[in-house]
């Protein structure tokens, strides 16, 4: 960390942090693009991470740019003792933040079937001393099986690996257990399960399928990842996404990047990512 640019990043870290500025995410890209090298990183809540400067997500991370608002949002929905998973974890922005506000009498069930991601995970996890995180190398999905996983060869975006791009010459296939989340809670025994973030890439609508009975039966919060282009790349539709979470009694919010979270009408997405409660606001502890 030697740079005059990525001293300069960090110096600023705190006060960008401080103002919530809407701009923070660009100064951050711009400032320190090109950058490389791994730091350690105290976050404002506290969580501890090591993370790549080269890689992008990461070092929107270090610097307190990436989906601040979801952040928030996400540790607001969450209390001591509840059971979370992460699906599509990577290096544990999420799932730490998770851990922390779920305490010791709370559980992390985290996701990510990409080796690299899934080491500085651990690595990550140990860094903070959690000990209520579990994590499963492997994807979850419509149906349980094996697949085959693109592990993108493209500088700089560990998070864009996915099944989607298995085969394209961007990308390294390995071969993957697929799970769905229904069988995952029978065999890990859960008693419930509170929340549930979702970030893979095109493929969220399956990851759902996969979970419909426990989102019957439990009713957990959702955060779920809903990129008109990934969808259309894996010949979903917003509207498909909607109809289906609607069908289970949720409504959707979006987080637009500036004013308050706002109830979704259509089938159009307001934001990148999505929140579906089966509540009437985005407050914990509402009734339906």
């Amino acid at each position: 960390m030697g740079s005059i640019r990525e001293r300069l990043g960090l110096a600023l870290r705190a006060p960008l942090d401080r103002m919530q500025l809407p701009g923070t995410r660009i100064v951050v890209e711009r400032l320190l693009a090109g950058s490389n090298g791994t730091i350690e990183a105290k976050l404002a809540t506290g969580v501890r991470m090591r993370l790549d400067l080269g890689d992008r997500i990461q070092r929107l991370e270090a610097f307190r740019a990436y989906e601040r608002r979801e952040l928030s949002l996400v540790r607001s929905l969450l209390r001591p003792g509840d059971v979370v998973i992460d699906v599509g974890a990577h290096v544990g922005y999420y799932a730490l933040h998770a851990a922390r506000r779920v305490g010791p009498s709370g559980e992390v069930h985290a996701f990510e079937p990409v080796g690299a991601n899934a080491a500085r995970l651990r690595e990550n996890i140990e860094l903070n001393g959690f000990r209520n995180v579990v994590v499963n190398e492997c994807a979850a999905g419509a149906s349980a099986g094996r697949a085959r996983f693109g592990v993108v060869k493209i500088e700089g975006e560990s998070g864009w690996s996915s099944l989607l791009v298995a085969g394209r010459e961007t990308a390294d296939d390995i071969e993957i257990d697929v799970v769905t989340l229904d069988d995952y809670v029978v065999s890990a025994s859960l008693p419930t399960v509170s929340f549930i973030k979702i970030d893979v890439q095109g493929n969220e609508l399956d990851v759902l399928r996969g979970a419909a009975s426990l989102l019957e039966r439990f009713g957990p919060d959702v955060m779920c990842e809903a990129e008109v282009y990934w969808l259309e790349a894996t010949g979903r539709s917003p509207a498909e996404l909607l109809g289906f979470m609607r069908g289970l009694g949720y409504r959707a919010w979006g987080v637009p990047a500036r004013g308050p979270a706002a109830l979704v009408r259509g089938d159009e997405l307001p934001s990148l990512n999505l929140f579906f409660t089966k509540r009437s606001t985005l407050e914990r502890g509402e009734s339906a």
